[in-house]
Formats: C-alpha cells, structure tokens, sequence
C-alpha cells in the first residue's frame, strides 16, 4: 500500500485540511484527484458558511462531507466515534474546529 499525506490550505487563517490516505499504486492519481476535489469543495463550503456555522457550533468540532454537517460534537475523539458508526470513512470527511475566537499560530 501507498500512503499520502496531503495538506491543504483555506482562505481563513486557522484552517488546514490534512488528508492521510490509503492506496494502491493503480489507483494513485485517480483516488487523489478524488480525495483532493472533495475536500477542496468542503473547504470552499467551510469559508462560505462559517458565520453560519459559528452560530450553531461554536466551540464544537463538526464533521463535513458533500457540503453538509453529518455530526458534531464537543470531544473529537467522540465525533470520529460517531462518524465510524454511521460508517463514515475518516479519510474523505473534513473536520473542523468552528470557534468564534481566531486563534493566531
């Protein structure tokens, strides 16, 4: 097996998606590609709707796939638990810290 680690960057300034992924050396520049448009798309939703989501989840972790909120939870240890029993595939669901306070690094 290959793994990749990619690493993504958003528009807003406290936000990096890293995506470590599994995959066979056939199905390397297809599955990459894949994995990079969604959470590219995710992202792009992430920054379009962070007042929004600040409003519902402030100080909650949230879990986005295909441009929706699928869980969230205070814990992230809790929310990866939920998103492995709803059958979630962590490598392909973008997670994010949404907090009313900016955080400078």
């Amino acid at each position: 097996m290959l793994y990749d680690l990619i690493i993504l960057y958003s528009e807003l300034p406290t936000c990096a998606v890293i995506v470590m992924v599994e995959i066979s050396i056939v199905d390397h520049d297809q599955e990459i590609e894949k994995i990079l448009n969604m959470a590219i798309n995710d992202t792009e939703w992430f920054n379009q709707h962070y007042s929004e989501l600040i409003g519902k989840f402030d100080g909650r972790f949230i879990a986005i796939k295909n441009g929706q909120v699928v869980a969230d939870d205070k814990d992230v240890t809790h929310l990866f638990e939920e998103l492995r029993s709803q059958g979630h595939d962590l490598a392909t669901t973008f997670v994010k810290y949404v907090s009313k306070v900016q955080y400078i690094l």
